[in-house]
């Protein structure tokens, strides 16, 4: 009778020790798929984010060398980076007189 009963305890504990492992690996996949599918949700606003932050430092090296340009008395490579928009509302003749008549520009 103990061997028998021996048995039906070993039996019961692979039982039990099974169902938590499987319960376990359950988990661990559950885990493992909310952290993809987070990542894949948020994957097309990170990107977004480092495209805009490249574009504003790009803006901002741009805004630097525009005004290192006129503080240099470069006129005409100020005026060069200006957009085509701009440059059909203010010519190189008045974008220079401009810069002239604001002597704060050049400081």
């Amino acid at each position: 009778m103990s061997t028998s009963s021996s048995s039906a305890d070993t039996r019961t504990l692979l039982i039990v020790i099974g169902l938590i492992g499987g319960l376990l690996l359950l988990m661990f996949l559950g885990c493992g798929g909310l952290i993809y599918i987070s990542y894949v949700q948020m994957k097309p606003m990170m990107d977004a984010m480092q495209t805009m932050i490249a574009d504003v430092t790009a803006t901002e090296a741009l805004g630097k060398q525009f005004l290192d340009d006129i503080r240099d008395g470069k006129i005409e490579q100020a005026y060069g980076l200006t957009s085509a928009d701009f440059k059909k509302r203010m010519s190189l003749e008045a974008f220079t007189e401009f810069v002239n008549a604001h002597p704060r520009l050049k400081d």
